[in-house]
């Protein structure tokens, strides 16, 4: 009695009798050329600089807002008659 035949199983490449079990994986592809040359080009100092200043500025920002948050939510629950914030414009 077998357990396992090439021919009834799904998977025949993981039986000892099958001879393509035995062989080696095909190498990887090449990478494809990149689509953008100009990402692999340094930027220029002036472009750097102000790309820094950019993400610096943001990046106060959110941290502004974070730390300003619980100042503003205990302000607001602070006071009996303001159950919402009301914005005029």
């Amino acid at each position: 009695m077998q357990i396992h035949s090439s021919s009834s199983s799904p998977y025949p490449h993981l039986h000892r009798d099958n001879p393509a079990a035995d062989t080696q994986p095909a190498p990887p592809r090449p990478r494809p050329p990149s689509p953008s040359p100009s990402r692999t080009r340094k930027p220029s100092k002036e472009a750097a600089y102000k790309e820094l200043c950019l993400h610096l500025s943001i990046m106060a920002g959110c941290i502004a807002a974070v730390r300003a948050a619980p100042y503003i939510l205990h302000y607001l629950t602070r006071q009996p008659g303001m159950t919402e914030l009301k914005l005029e414009l």
